[in-house]
């Protein structure tokens, strides 16, 4: 109680603190609010943070952990259906999703089997997950017989009814006493009306509320209308939870008391929100590998590192003096990003990852965004403190549009989306929220500190040429060329290959699995065993561990087994009389398909509006346009080289999230010159973009950095990730220029539309709104 009362305290003064900077006009006093700020803000997520062993919560992909195989248990009188095995998934999908696993790996096996992998859990919270997976939770309602205390004790079971022990636990979940009851065999109201339940806590400690549809409400009502003064059992899975007595006709919520603990609350809650159709037994538990391998990972953190140090020093030669600010900017918006992941014991997976890459960029670019103006400011005469004023004022704008679109899609993916979708979600949010920090709050702070203690008198900053007058829009063939050349270029690919565009993880295959014991075979050998195999696809290898033996699986597309068989045989010589033969479905199946679909179809209409709203309809057009088109090309031309795998979709997702926020930048640009100059909107569009040329080359110049080292020395399993980013940078730099801004054009010179009047309307209006409010 204590620790949440102080992080309460300590999450109230930074909320405290962050509206009195944002409200207060003294520059002085803003210095100080910011400091203290970030001071009190970046200790409490180190805090978080350490030991960071601990708080700091690898996904399944990076970190390995537990795999559990459950069968499906047939009813009586029934086989296991296709049914029965996708609503099992679905089911366990959402339990453990609000258990705070979202990016648990839960796939179908052979035809009566779920495969589910979990990212590494504590002992202690193995039998919670036990119970959570094998749970059927069928709820429902019975009533007790009316003489059952006198037929008890006579040892009188009446026909129709059933003896059931009732058990009280105290506190601690220790049975303090026991009753037996007469219950109807006959079920009064069944469980499957329930639309919501939830964990509760009242006076007399954790209960379970329940909610109904509209027909279980008037059933329900109907019932306990009819029994006033009657005990009715509440039971799940066959066992009476309770069986309170009905006092009056219910007509809304029924709450479940038992003595629960806070877990076991939630615990039953979530089962009887998500009940199972077949009961789940669980057949084998091991201690997974990474499915990336160490390897991997090892290479990928180092890659990852030697490319953000390039890129660091890049910014530090470019900027001088404002980069090394630049550079304290980024390690605190690090420190809130792992330190807010930490405190919601959020899982980084490397579709996660991607999303770091992602804001790291984002906050690079907001850097660039205001140094650029800060080199402008200062051409025109401006004091240095005046000028670093203006610049933040200025780009403020173009920053905070462009952040907010790609907030968009990263919350409409979290609700929408499931697994490694959501670790992308919470990542690329977390990401936005410390980008957006950092560079306008903190390093202005820093330069405020350094103007007044007279310590910056005069500010070099680097530029790479002189504004150019290039007539983009000018340019209507080279881009129809360009464009229609890729995007024939990446349908085709996607046409023809078909299926086989797809890895494993989105079509499923064959897992073959073997006792490697202690010397026999290792993760890596296997993986240089079968890379000079010719397979349909890239097989996955990782290793299992039980108490006292040691397993290599490999998981493989349909028709490569007997190649992947016969090459192992000879590598590792009588593997094959232990091995064990799976089917296994797809890890990506056809619900978190038709998922990304919806959620990406919602941020969609999501940023229309947004950038209708912010800035005009055409604007949207142009955005989406440039969405459409850099989706499509990366997605093709990735399909070109590569499987498209789960890993994958993280790539893809920020690939969006990329072309969202150049476009929006060169837009603000546009908007902010139409309202200056006055002349032909694609002469001015043209001004705009030279004018933000050198800020969008410099920013695709630094993430490209960092994705080029992770291309070429990140190892095979993430070159395919990483030339997914790659190209979509390049493709969505090349968009925000040559497609975004013409679409523009195009659709205003269709519907006759005078952007600058609707503009100046557009803001005349919201000034009118905010004088009147």
């Amino acid at each position: 109680m204590t620790d949440q009362i102080v992080v309460f305290l300590v999450a109230l003064a930074i909320a405290v603190l962050f509206f009195w900077y944002c409200t207060t006009d003294l520059s002085a006093r803003r210095k100080i609010i910011g400091s203290v700020l970030t001071a009190l803000l970046a200790a409490f997520c180190l805090a978080a943070i350490y030991p960071p062993d601990k708080n700091l919560k690898l996904g399944i992909d990076l970190a390995g952990g537990s795999e559990f195989v459950l069968k499906l248990q047939p009813n009586p009188g029934e086989e296991i259906s296709l049914t029965a095995q996708e609503q099992a998934i679905r089911v366990l999908t959402e339990r453990l999703n609000l258990y705070g696993t979202s990016d648990a790996l839960i796939v179908p096996q052979d035809r009566d089997g779920v495969l589910v992998q979990m990212p590494g859990i504590e002992a202690a919270q193995r039998d919670e997950i036990r119970q959570i997976l094998q749970k059927a939770a069928k709820l429902d309602f019975r009533m007790v017989h009316d003489d059952t205390q006198s037929l008890v004790a006579q040892g009188v079971t009446p026909p129709g009814y059933e003896l059931k022990e009732v058990t009280e636990f105290d506190e601690e979940g220790e049975p303090i006493s026991s009753d037996f009851i007469l219950v109807s065999r006959k079920i009064s109201f069944e469980g499957k009306h329930v639309t919501d339940a939830r964990a509760v806590q009242g006076a007399v400690g954790w209960s379970v509320s329940l909610s109904y549809d509209n027909e279980g409400r008037g059933l329900f009502f109907e019932l306990t209308k009819n029994n006033v003064g009657r005990l009715m059992a509440i039971m799940v899975d066959g066992e009476v939870v309770s069986y309170p007595r009905i006092n009056a006709a219910i007509n809304g919520n029924t709450e479940i008391t038992g003595q629960f603990s806070r877990s076991e609350a939630e615990q039953l809650a979530n089962s009887l929100e998500n009940p199972l159709e077949n009961g789940l037994r669980i057949a084998r538990e091991r201690s997974v590998s990474a499915s990336l391998g160490q390897d991997t990972i090892e290479q990928g953190l180092t890659a990852g590192l030697i490319g953000l140090g390039a890129t660091l020093l890049f910014v530090i030669i470019f900027y001088r003096l404002a980069g090394v600010i630049a550079l304290a900017g980024l390690g605190v918006n690090i420190v809130i990003l792992f330190g807010i992941m930490a405190m919601f014991q959020s899982s980084f997976t490397l579709p996660g990852i991607a999303g770091i890459i992602l804001t790291i960029g984002m906050a690079i670019d907001a850097n660039v965004l205001i140094f650029e103006r800060l080199k402008e400011e200062l051409k025109v005469g401006k004091s240095l403190g005046a000028a670093i004023r203006s610049a933040y004022d200025k780009a403020f704008s173009a920053i905070f549009d462009a952040n907010i679109t790609t907030l968009i899609t990263a919350v409409i993916l979290f609700f929408v989306g499931s697994g490694s979708i959501k670790g992308f979600a919470i990542t690329l949010t977390v990401g936005i929220v410390a980008s957006l920090f950092s560079s306008l709050i903190f390093t202005r702070v820093c330069f405020s500190w350094l103007l007044d203690a007279k310590l910056l008198t005069k500010l070099a900053v680097g530029g790479l040429w002189k504004q150019l007058g290039i007539n983009f829009l000018g340019m209507n063939k080279l881009r129809l060329v360009v464009s229609s050349a890729l995007i024939v270029l990446s349908v085709s690919t996607l046409v023809m290959k078909g299926d086989r565009a797809l890895g494993i993880d989105f079509t499923g295959g064959d897992r073959l699995t073997f006792l490697a014991g202690e010397e026999v075979a290792t993760v890596s050998e296997v993986k240089d065993t079968l890379r000079g195999v010719d397979l349909q696809r890239e097989p996955a290898v990782q290793e299992q561990k039980t108490a006292n033996e040691r397993f290599i699986t490999v998981r493989a597309a349909a028709g490569d087994k007997g190649a992947i068989l016969a090459a192992l045989a000879i590598a590792f010589p009588g593997i094959e009389d232990d091995m064990q033969e799976e089917n296994v479905g797809p890890a990506l199946g056809q619900q978190m398909m038709v998922e990304s679909l919806i959620a990406l179809g919602i941020g969609l209409v999501g940023i229309l509006l947004y950038v209708s709203f912010r800035f005009e309809f055409a604007f949207a057009i142009g955005a989406i346009a440039a969405l459409f088109h850099d989706l499509l090309i990366g997605i093709g031309l990735v399909a070109l080289g590569f499987e498209i795998n789960l890993i994958m979709v993280g790539a893809f997702l920020a690939i969006a999230g990329y072309s969202i926020n150049d476009t929006i930048v060169v837009f603000d640009r546009i908007r902010e010159t139409l309202l200056l100059k006055k002349g032909d909107v694609k002469e001015i569009m043209n001004i705009a973009i030279n004018a933000t040329l050198s800020r969008t080359l410099l920013t695709s110049g630094t993430t490209i950095i960092t994705v080029a080292v992770l291309l070429f020395f990140g190892g095979p399993e993430l070159r395919s990730f990483s030339a997914a980013i790659l190209i979509g940078v390049l493709v969505g730099t090349y968009s925000s220029i040559f497609v975004a801004s013409p679409v523009v054009a195009w659709w205003l010179k269709t519907r006759k539309h005078d952007l600058r009047r609707e503009i100046i309307d557009a803001q005349e209006e919201v000034a009118q709104k905010l004088a009147e409010g």
